[in-house]
């Protein structure tokens, strides 16, 4: 992925072929992690209007989302693990970038964590949502929130337990991603069911307020800490 983004940057606009467990395999183009306030869903965008003070962009990729509260004053942080996807946000003009491991971070604490196009699939399974839950007190101020968005792959796949019997949880999806001849290794991806989600929060001391949804299962939700 990071060197698709490279290469669009230098005006090569080649799609990205993702290969998706209960989806099969399909073509993304890479203008999409490029997108502009207007051309956002409209759950993204409120979800950026939900950010408050200081700003971590968990997952950055492209840092569109970033870019986008930076051009309106905000104070905000990108981070991802990839070098490429680092030197992307650099080269668009980002001023707050930083590659690292989300769980091996806790330099800093913020008013606002950031998670969008599904970016807290990043956790990859349950037990890694509840692991990053309980990561994320150690990075967030008293009186922060939590935002990001999620699907439940029920809704959009009604049969998607029975095409997924080899996990856990239906919603554990595994990716890879080809771009030309180059090939990423594959990953877990988590698509976390509202009340699966309601649950990690209960036991790991986060009160969840779902804020959008519609009728295919997406949905954006706010966390704050329990008192």
């Amino acid at each position: 992925m990071g060197r698709a983004l490279l290469s669009y940057l230098d005006g090569h606009h080649r799609e990205v072929i993702v290969n998706k467990s209960l989806f099969g395999s399909f073509e993304v183009p890479v203008s999409i992690y490029f997108r502009n306030q207007d051309a956002l869903p409209e759950a993204e965008n409120y979800a950026l209007s939900l950010c408050r003070g200081s700003i971590l962009d968990i997952g950055a990729g492209s840092g569109c989302h970033s870019l986008i509260l930076q051009e309106e004053g905000a104070d905000v942080t990108s981070m991802d693990i990839s070098p490429l996807h680092i030197e992307v946000m650099k080269q668009q003009g980002l001023k707050k970038v930083i590659r690292a491991n989300i769980f091996d971070y806790s330099a800093q604490r913020f008013d606002t964590l950031l998670m969008l196009m599904n970016g807290i699939g990043l956790t990859g399974d349950l037990a890694g949502l509840e692991r990053f839950l309980i990561h994320a007190h150690r990075l967030i101020r008293p009186g922060g929130r939590l935002i990001f968005d999620s699907t439940d792959m029920s809704v959009e796949i009604p049969d998607a337990a029975n095409k997924n019997k080899e996990e856990k949880y239906f919603g554990t999806v595994k990716y890879s991603m080809q771009w030309r001849n180059i090939e990423g290794a594959p990953f877990k991806w988590l698509y976390v069911a509202a009340l699966p989600l309601r649950m990690a929060c209960k036991k790991t001391g986060w009160e969840m307020q779902i804020v959008f949804e519609d009728k295919d299962g997406h949905y954006l939700v706010m966390l704050h800490e329990s008192a």
